[in-house]
């Protein structure tokens, strides 16, 4: 079994790239598309947590100038736990987490975290929404083209064929109109990544993965995908994130005019964007808006629906972890798209997923 990750290691081309990781024989390797492999030997391993979730699972070697292997897959965990090695790795982490709970007062520890989330949210979240709109749209457009390399050296490149081209440009059209209103020029970019996954870019850029064109099972589908992403670039989820975990003194320093010195900092961020994550909260607000932009240009709506539904029958499966892990689907949301109502009169779309299909098979990613 192998999990989506990526490998960082100086001795390939960009420094990193994608990689498929498997656990075997006592070691941890990541193979890249290319056919590059490289190994960490799990009995002398450091592991870590990182990003603002602590979802980012990192394993380095102990020598010096080893390989940096990284999942978001969290299953990958159950085959480390029959490592012998590696399992005395987890359950000291776990004695250490304990260790720090013991030392901790609960009940004063659950009224702090209480007393702090609650003011993080009466100060943070306001104080975002204040430097979003403080950020002019040219900051999301030079960030967006700033990460859309490293996005795609990490998704196996781009798909150059004409005919797919034309067709995510008639996948998009309906919706152009709204991104231009936010401020952005909306394109799609097929990449051949067999990843089940699509990211929005700040500044109009949507990366499709072909894994999800595979996955989607009919244009309808891929249109609510679609309109699900371009969402997320109208509302700025992506700039909302990144200044949510920059924190407080950076909103601030929008709020009170340091436009120029923070674009600076959020362009630094550019080869975070296409691992970041977006909250519950966005993840609901995209579903509406998205439901709202397939109804204002007569499309059906019903195909986003569906295609979570698929995602959840099939969420056990190494498919669909890419998706998933940035694109949680509870049944929940699933519900809240049957509360949105039936749509009205549509017409049919004229995109041919099966040309599209054909084009992400020709060069199969990684």
């Amino acid at each position: 079994m192998s999990f989506p990750g990526r490998v960082l290691d100086a001795s390939l081309p960009l420094g990193r790239a994608a990689a498929r990781i498997e656990v075997e024989t006592g070691h941890l390797i990541a193979r890249t598309e290319s056919g590059v492999e490289l190994r960490v030997a799990l009995a002398h391993a450091r592991f870590e947590r990182r990003g603002s979730d602590g979802k980012t699972l990192v394993f380095t070697g102990a020598a010096q100038g080893a390989p940096l292997i990284e999942t978001r897959d969290a299953a990958i965990l159950t085959q480390l736990r029959g490592v012998p090695a590696f399992a005395a790795l987890l359950r000291a982490e776990q004695a250490r987490r304990r260790r720090r709970l013991a030392k901790t007062w609960l009940i004063p520890g659950a009224c702090l975290v209480t007393l702090v989330g609650g003011a993080a949210w009466f100060v943070l979240g306001p104080l975002v929404a204040l430097a979003l709109a403080a950020l002019p749209p040219i900051v999301d457009r030079e960030l967006g083209k700033a990460a859309l390399p490293e996005v795609l050296a990490d998704a196996g490149g781009a798909v150059e064929d004409p005919q797919a081209r034309a067709a995510l440009e008639a996948l998009a059209a309906p919706f152009a109109a709204e991104a231009r209103r936010a401020g952005f020029e909306l394109e799609v970019v097929l990449a051949h990544s067999s990843d089940v996954n699509a990211l929005a870019l700040p500044g109009g850029t949507i990366v499709l993965l072909g894994g999800l064109v595979r996955e989607a099972g009919s244009r309808e589908e891929l249109s609510g995908v679609l309109a699900h992403e371009v969402a997320h670039v109208t509302r700025r989820h992506t700039m909302r994130a990144l200044l949510q975990r920059l924190g407080v003194w950076v909103a601030l320093a929008v709020v009170f005019g340091d436009v120029s010195g923070v674009s600076q900092l959020l362009l630094l961020q550019a080869t975070e964007v296409g691992l970041l994550g977006f909250s519950r909260g966005m993840e609901e607000e995209a579903d509406r808006e998205g439901v709202r932009l397939l109804r204002e240009a007569g499309l059906s709506s019903r195909g986003l629906r569906t295609f979570f539904e698929g995602m959840r029958a099939r969420e056990s499966g190494e498919a669909v972890a890419s998706f998933l892990s940035t694109h949680p689907v509870t049944a929940e949301r699933i519900h809240a798209l049957d509360a949105l109502g039936g749509d009205p009169a549509t017409r049919p779309l004229s995109v041919d997923l099966d040309l599209l299909k054909r084009a992400v098979a020709a060069q199969p990613g990684p």
